[in-house]
C-alpha cells in the first residue's frame, strides 16, 4: 500500500509540473482510484479469509487470496499504462525526445 501511495503522489507531482489538461487529470485519477479500490478489496478478501479459516491452510482460501492479489497487480499495470499514455508524450518532449 505504501508503494501505491508513493506512486500516486509521484503522479500528482509530475502531473502538476507538466500542467496536464482536465481530461488527463481525470484519466490519472481514474487509474489511482482503481488501484486503491483494488487494494481495499484485496484487504477485505484477505481479512475475511483469515477470519474464516484461522491459522489453517485451505487451498480455496489460497486461491481467493491469489485472485485478489492478481486484481491489484492488474490494476497497477492499468495505472502504469494510463500514466505512460497520458504523461509519456509530455515527458518525452520535456527531455528532448
Amino acid at each position: 500500500m505504501r508503494f501505491h501511495v508513493f506512486g500516486a503522489a509521484a503522479v500528482i507531482i509530475v502531473g502538476s509540473f507538466l500542467h496536464l489538461s482536465a481530461a488527463q487529470w481525470l484519466w490519472n485519477f481514474l487509474a489511482i482510484t482503481a488501484v486503491f479500490a483494488a487494494e481495499f478489496l484485496n484487504t477485505v478478501v484477505e481479512t475475511m479469509c483469515d477470519l474464516i479459516v484461522g491459522h489453517h491452510y485451505d487451498p480455496n482460501v489460497k486461491k481467493a487470496k491469489d485472485v485478489a492479489a492478481g486484481m491489484v497487480l492488474l490494476m497497477a499495470l492499468f495505472a502504469v499504462i494510463i500514466g505512460l499514455l497520458v504523461m509519456g508524450p509530455a515527458l518525452l518532449k520535456l527531455i528532448g525526445g
